[in-house]
This record gives C-alpha cells, sequence and structure tokens, in this order.
C-alpha cells in the first residue's frame, strides 16, 4: 500500500515538485515559484493529521461520498486539491464545499490555494 508520504518522497526524489500554493500545511516549505513538500520537516503529529482518513472530518452523506468519487481518502489527499476541483464532482456544490472548508478550518488547515 502506497501512502502519500512515500507518493510525495518518490516525486521529490524524481525532482518534481509539487505546486501547492497558498497550502497552509505545516512542512511545506518554498521551492523557487512554487511550493515543494519537504518531509523532514514534519513532526510525527503533522505525518499523523495528513494520514488520517477523510471519516476523522465528519463530513455529510453528499460530502464523503464525493470523495470517495475522487479517489481522496485521506486529508492530506484532500489538502492537495483546490476548491474548484472538489466543484467539479457532481452533486458537489458550494455549500458542500464550504462544508469541507470549516471541517478543515477546525483542523487549523486549508485546501490548495485557499
Amino acid at each position: 500500500m502506497t501512502t502519500l508520504l512515500a507518493v510525495l518522497l518518490a516525486a521529490q526524489a524524481a525532482g518534481a515538485p509539487f505546486p501547492v500554493p497558498g497550502c497552509s500545511v505545516p512542512g511545506w516549505t518554498a521551492h523557487g515559484a512554487a511550493r515543494s513538500f519537504d518531509p523532514e520537516t514534519l513532526s510525527p503529529d503533522e505525518k499523523a493529521l495528513l494520514e488520517r482518513p477523510i471519516a476523522d472530518l465528519n463530513l455529510s452523506v453528499r460530502a464523503r461520498k464525493c470523495m470517495v468519487r475522487l479517489g481522496i481518502s485521506t486529508i492530506g489527499e484532500l489538502l492537495r486539491r483546490t476548491g474548484d476541483d472538489l466543484l467539479e464532482c457532481k452533486n458537489f456544490g458550494v455549500t458542500s464545499l464550504n462544508e469541507v472548508r470549516e471541517k478543515l478550518t477546525l483542523q487549523s488547515l486549508k485546501l490548495r490555494g485557499d
């Protein structure tokens, strides 16, 4: 099973930074004009937070089903998405997006680009 951190580490080792403008996740550092993931700066608690399942956010049924449709299973995967990415999912509207943003704000997190 491949974890989000393993995927990010492999991509970074290959020289491919992950552009995440505006991301508020600790461990995402400046890299040229974009930002990239630096796993060495993450504490064990921060790594654990990124690997937590989406179910821990206690989203509504509609929002949870959209996460499944989009293939998002962890909070870290969700943070790599923009609001527009989520709005592309069928039955996921502005109300659901606001709900996701609220739940992330309670964890002191934001979507990419927020």
